[in-house]
């Protein structure tokens, strides 16, 4: 709730879905003037003025809803130097770590005057995401399927120190992806090479294409509901979903 007296910025635009669910998550949404085309959660959200795509924002419309502030995330790294060329107060959030998502609820909460309903949500989502003590699985995880010309031509997998490592860890899950690239691009060729107890798909996909590259007691387990893929305040939902599969 916004205090009387205080000046908080009274136009938002959020340029990435994981900033515009925690604009919602703490009330501040009647500040949102504007959002990207993905920005598709909480359904409210969908509703709202675009600006275009994380790769090719409408830099007029951005400037025709004259923000007080423009919310995005620091990969974002052209469109800060344009916003601060344009003279837009530009705010930068990390959604790549779990500790970043944490500083993005903390700081959001600041700015749209929300701190107390900020401190409740830190409170109850202190997730202690210590490994497992159960035995590790080995797991290759990928993420989505590369499809060009109409046809399924390779597959981005989980690399290594991303948002989701210490999820899986905490589900008693190890990677056998040892490389340094964080979201590596794989044929199916290079994808048989590994030989993971499962395979964890964070997509609807086509069971069909993966057939036959592991051996057949390989389980291959899709988890392909919206939030798997989304980087964000929701992380507790990926960590069940983890956990769900060890149990299993």
């Amino acid at each position: 709730m916004l205090l009387a007296g205080l000046a908080f910025p009274a136009r938002l635009v959020s340029l990435a879905p994981s900033i515009t669910e925690t604009v919602f998550l703490l009330g501040g949404q009647s500040q949102l003037v504007g959002v990207t085309r993905y920005c598709d959660y909480p359904d409210a959200a969908k509703k709202l003025p675009k600006v275009g795509g994380y790769n090719d924002v409408n830099e007029e419309q951005l400037l025709s809803l004259k923000p007080d502030r423009v919310l995005l995330l620091r990969t974002h790294a052209p469109l800060i130097a344009f916003c601060r060329q344009h003279h837009l107060k530009v705010e930068t959030f990390d959604a790549e770590s779990i500790v970043g998502i944490r500083d993005m609820v903390k700081r959001l909460g600041s700015i749209l005057g929300e701190e107390r309903m900020a401190s409740l949500w830190l409170n109850r989502h202190a997730l202690p995401l210590q490994p497992s003590s159960s035995p590790t699985r080995s797991v290759l995880v990928i993420l989505e399927q590369v499809v060009r010309n109409g046809r399924i031509e390779a597959a981005y997998v989980l690399g290594r120190e991303t948002f989701y490592s210490p999820m899986l860890a905490a589900a008693g899950f190890s990677s056998v992806f040892k490389g340094t690239q964080r979201y590596p691009m794989i044929g199916r060729e290079g994808l048989s090479v590994f030989s993971p107890d499962n395979i964890l798909v964070l997509e609807a996909g086509h069971l069909g294409w993966y057939k036959g590259l592991w051996p057949s007691q390989t389980k291959i387990i899709f988890l392909s509901k919206e939030v798997m893929k989304r980087p964000g305040p929701r992380y507790d939902l990926i960590l069940a979903a983890f956990r769900s599969v060890v149990v299993k």
